[in-house]
Order: C-alpha cells, then sequence, then structure tokens
C-alpha cells in the first residue's frame, strides 16, 4: 500500500485509499489498483482495464464503480468483469452508490455536474437541485449570516445528495405542465434570492415558499430544524403524492380511518419521469 498521506496520480486526480463501507477491504491505487482485505495482509489486483479516475464502492461493499475517462462502468471485485453502466458519463471525478441501486455521479466536460444512474445501465439524467445557502464552504459566511445577510448560492450543497446525511424527505409528483410551471417559479425565486440569513430568509424559508407556492399547507416557523420542518410538510398534507390542480387531484396517502374511492373518483396520474418531481429535504 502507499505510505500514510501519499497521494497518488489516477488519471486528472490525486487519489487516497477508498474504504469499503462495511470495512471490511480497502481499494488503492499505484500503476494499476489493488485490493486489501483488512483481515489479510496479501493484496489482491482489481482488473478493472483502463481506469480515468478513482472510483467508488457499491453499498454493499461488494462491488466498485469507475470511469475509464470515457463512461462509467461497474465490476465486482477483485475479479469480476468490467460492465458499462453509462456511455455518456465523460470525467467521473466522484460518485455514491445507493442501496436502492441508484448510482449519483459528478462529472466535467458535461452541461451540469451532477448526474443519475441505475445500476443495471442506462443514460445518465442530469440532476438539478434548488436550495438556498451562503456562498462559500467555509463556515464563517454560515456564522456571520446569524447576524448579517450573507452572500448565498441557490443550488447544490455539500451533501445534499448523500443519503447519509437524508434524515427526511417528502416528495410530490407533478404532470408535465404543472412541473414547467413550477420550475419557472424556482428559477425566478433564485434569481431573486442574492443573500441567505440564518433568521429571516434560510434554506427552510426558500423550500417553504416553493411549497406554498404549489398549494401544500406549510408549517408556520421556518426555523425549524429542516428535518423537523420536512415532517410537518407531510404531516400537514396527510402524505399526499400528486400536486392539487386539473383532473388529477392530489392523492391522499393510506391510512387505517381512509375510506375506499368511490368508483368514479379520477385515477392517479402514472409515475413522472424525475425530471417532473419536486422533493423537500432541505439542509442548514
Amino acid at each position: 500500500m502507499p505510505a500514510a498521506g501519499t497521494l497518488l496520480g489516477v488519471g486528472d486526480l490525486a487519489a487516497t485509499p477508498e474504504i469499503s463501507p462495511d470495512g471490511s477491504a480497502v481499494l488503492f491505487y499505484g500503476t494499476d489498483v489493488q485490493m486489501r482485505r483488512l483481515n489479510s495482509l496479501t493484496q489482491e489486483p482489481v482488473r478493472t482495464g483502463v481506469i480515468g479516475n478513482p472510483g467508488f464502492w457499491s453499498a454493499d461493499s461488494r462491488s466498485f464503480a469507475f470511469s475509464d475517462g470515457k463512461s462509467l462502468k461497474k465490476m465486482r471485485v477483485p475479479d469480476g468483469a468490467p460492465e458499462m453502466v453509462a456511455s455518456d458519463a465523460a470525467t467521473v471525478v466522484g460518485g455514491s452508490w445507493s442501496e436502492k441501486g441508484t448510482i449519483i455521479f459528478a462529472a466535467v466536460g458535461k452541461g451540469s455536474t451532477l448526474y443519475a444512474v441505475p445500476e443495471t445501465g442506462g443514460a445518465a439524467k442530469q440532476i438539478e437541485v434548488a436550495g438556498l445557502h451562503p456562498a462559500s464552504d467555509s463556515v464563517v459566511p454560515y456564522v456571520l449570516g446569524h447576524v448579517i445577510p450573507v452572500i448565498a448560492e441557490t443550488g447544490k450543497s455539500y451533501g445534499d445528495l448523500d443519503e447519509q446525511y437524508l434524515t427526511a424527505s417528502y416528495r410530490v409528483y407533478m404532470t408535465e405542465a404543472q412541473a414547467s410551471e413550477v420550475f419557472a417559479y424556482i428559477k425566478h425565486l433564485q434569481a431573486s434570492s442574492p443573500v441567505w440569513n440564518a433568521a429571516t430568509w434560510n434554506c427552510v424559508a426558500f423550500i417553504q415558499t416553493i411549497a406554498s407556492h404549489m398549494g401544500l399547507r406549510v408549517p408556520g416557523n421556518h426555523l425549524l430544524y429542516p428535518e423537523d420542518w420536512v415532517n410537518q410538510l407531510r404531516a400537514l398534507n396527510g402524505g399526499r403524492k400528486y400536486m392539487q390542480g386539473g383532473s388529477e387531484p392530489m392523492a391522499r396517502a393510506p391510512t387505517a380511518s381512509a375510506k375506499k374511492p368511490e368508483a368514479a373518483a379520477a385515477p392517479k396520474p402514472a409515475t413522472p419521469p424525475p425530471s417532473q418531481v419536486v422533493e423537500a429535504h432541505p439542509r442548514t
């Protein structure tokens, strides 16, 4: 293994060892990829073929995803055969493989940075994240923002798509027409939100404004912890999953006291693609 603190070049990046989620093995890089099980003193080659940048483990610690510089591939470690996941992945610079079988990765050389693809393979879909947070990775603006307004960003922030940080979520599906109008409103809100302030205009207030625009009942306090706010939002709306409007009423989630729908009730719309979904899980 490389010496402690050593960074080995892989493609465009310097690579540190990758420890498996279950802590049983580590992948490290040199002239090729090697794996060492932590209960063994020997290492095994991982025959990825060409590897463009450091990869990442699957959630079950059995497989490894990596880029060859043009596409995203996966393989069982240490001796599986590489399989194509996405042929249009450009240069992958990091990713996460969820227990639900979705691979989210960051890439350069494409129109955006975050993409999602099923572990079974397919076209990589662009992920757009709207939120409000100080325009810095430093903690200083967050501290100042509790006293005075600070310059804000309205896109993704650290941890937005990592399941380990997701403690509450509420998803609402929309028709194509509804999605077009809501997304236009979100773009308008992003363009008119230059500052962040913990007391007056924070991430929860930003998402609450969007939820209210969609016709959802919202908690009366944007100073709640994000997890509490999302859980209250879901409860206030009875777990409804479809946006109100037109001939497709929002469907209430089944409960023990819920009555069966009448035969003449309007059918639920088919589950829309991800591009027509708004999901609330604000972070502070």
